[in-house]
């Protein structure tokens, strides 16, 4: 295959997972920083005319969205095509102006990386689809993690759903549309839209901005909820969420999540919660809750595979979208 692979560092785990599945290895670079913090790469292998994926999550955005730009960059210059394959898109919360004076950060990054000169983007779950739009030159490409989770679903709740003991649940109304929960529930009940209940929490802010239950909109009482994000952040809302459906008579409560950012005391509130088990992918690198060192209760599902398919589809201009349809 005329292509490369390189990791640039912030998912060392997941790139190698896909070099593997893809049957090519990855290519050889140096990373590193200087005193001060600058970051420095450069590639030890002929880039001239081959399509170069560069495979880099944006969490800790500052470091590792600047050395994703210089490593598009660096490609550019050297007469290859890169492809940025960003498994989690950092920024992806601030796609839209919600007040006076303030910046649209998703936009920034994307122009960015434009400029920076890659021919492709690859991503996963993005927050907010319309990110989609702000990319204007290069070719946008976004899988789902939901066929990963629905196959997993299926095999780990096979007899309660068998016995209509299961329930798919959205923690904010805006998480309940047709591309997220909703979804879910129609895949697991095999295209029957009332099989698998869809539980929606109806979230309020206070004058705080911190998150208050209000209302959970659907029955509860007697079923397992497996409630269905693309990011956790602080848990503070999925907590929020699963406590209130428990005190509506749920009997237990899972998690799906994409993306496991686990900032500040996450996981700590997480242990300490009534959420009997979270899944989580690898876009982000959790490799300590991947080998249990923190705890069990964080069951890590790897996506892999399926962004492997998608690189080799878009290296033989194959559709995408295939994959999860």
């Amino acid at each position: 295959m005329d292509l490369k692979i390189f990791s640039l560092g912030s998912n060392q785990l997941l790139a190698q997972k896909i070099s593997d599945k893809i049957g090519y290895p990855l290519g050889r670079i140096k990373l590193h920083d200087f005193a001060d913090g600058e970051k420095y790469l450069q590639f030890e292998e002929n880039l001239r005319g081959r399509k170069i994926f560069l495979i880099q999550s944006t969490n800790q955005p500052d470091e590792n969205l600047m050395r994703l730009l210089i490593g598009i960059d660096a490609v550019h210059r050297a007469g290859g095509r890169p492809i940025a394959v960003i498994p989690y898109f950092g920024y992806g919360r601030q796609e839209r102006k919600s007040a006076p004076r303030e910046p649209i950060s998703a936009r920034l990054v994307a122009n960015l990386i434009e400029t920076a000169g890659a021919k492709g983007v690859l991503t996963v779950d993005l927050h907010a689809n319309p990110i989609e739009g702000f990319f204007q030159r290069a070719k946008f490409d976004q899988v789902y993690a939901r066929p990963v989770f629905i196959k997993f679903l299926k095999k780990t709740f096979e007899l309660e759903i068998a016995e209509g003991r299961l329930a798919i649940g959205s923690p904010d109304a805006s998480g309940a549309g047709p591309g997220r929960a909703r979804s879910y529930a129609r895949y697991l009940g095999e295209g029957d839209e009332g099989k698998i209940p869809l539980i929606i929490i109806d979230k309020r802010r206070d004058a705080e901005r911190l998150p208050e239950v209000l209302n959970v909109l659907g029955d509860v009482k007697g079923k397992i909820v497996v409630f269905v994000d693309d990011i956790i952040d602080t848990a503070g809302t999925i907590i929020n969420a699963a406590e209130a459906v428990l005190a509506n008579g749920a009997t237990e409560v899972y998690v799906v999540c994409t993306h496991g950012l686990f900032s500040k005391d996450s996981l700590d509130r997480i242990i300490q919660s009534s959420i009997k088990r979270v899944f989580v992918t690898d876009t982000i690198d959790n490799s300590r809750l991947a080998r249990g060192v923190i705890t069990d209760k964080i069951e890590i599902v790897s996506i892999h595979e399926l962004l492997a398919e998608a690189i080799r589809s878009i290296h033989t201009d194959e559709s995408v979208s295939g994959l999860f349809n």
